[in-house]
């Protein structure tokens, strides 16, 4: 069996583009997602600053007309609240920052590959991120919701 090998067709102007474009986006990848990573951990920062200051400066003045149950869900749904806001925060920076790596020796293909696998983790990590604050927004809206409405 013989394989004949033949050039493929000629490269037009919009292939070479899209070839040096993806190039492009491969080789920033990481860091646009460890820009995204900072930008989020800074809001998610502030996002459990307000938190932390609703329910220090409202002390425990906002829950004592409750029933000492009503008051439990309260607390507990603004620790989860914390808790949520804290998980993203870490993952968040670890998008930003990434993760140390063991000491080894790299070649150039695993620089390249570790690149790629970083963006990856980076990304996990930042999607992640993105659902545990919404989560943590949910429950401060839902102890919230608790103490204006509960009985």
């Amino acid at each position: 069996m013989t394989v004949k090998v033949r050039p493929g067709p000629v490269g037009t102007p919009l292939t070479r583009w899209r070839a040096e474009r993806l190039q492009e986006l491969r080789r920033t990848e990481l860091e646009h997602i460890r820009k995204q990573g900072e930008q989020w951990r800074t809001g998610l920062a502030g996002f459990i600053t307000v938190i932390l200051t609703a329910a220090l400066v409202s002390g425990r003045t906002l829950i004592t007309g409750h029933r000492p149950g009503t008051q439990a869900v309260i607390g507990i749904l603004m620790l989860a609240a914390i808790l949520a806001g804290a998980v993203g925060i870490f993952l968040s920076t670890r998008a930003a920052n990434g993760f140390p790596p063991r000491p080894r020796r790299l070649t150039t293909e695993d620089l390249i590959l570790n690149d790629r696998l970083a963006a990856r983790r980076g990304a996990r990590d930042l999607r992640t991120s993105i659902i545990a604050a919404g989560a943590g927004l949910l429950l401060f809206t839902a102890a919230t919701a608790v103490v204006w409405f509960g009985s």
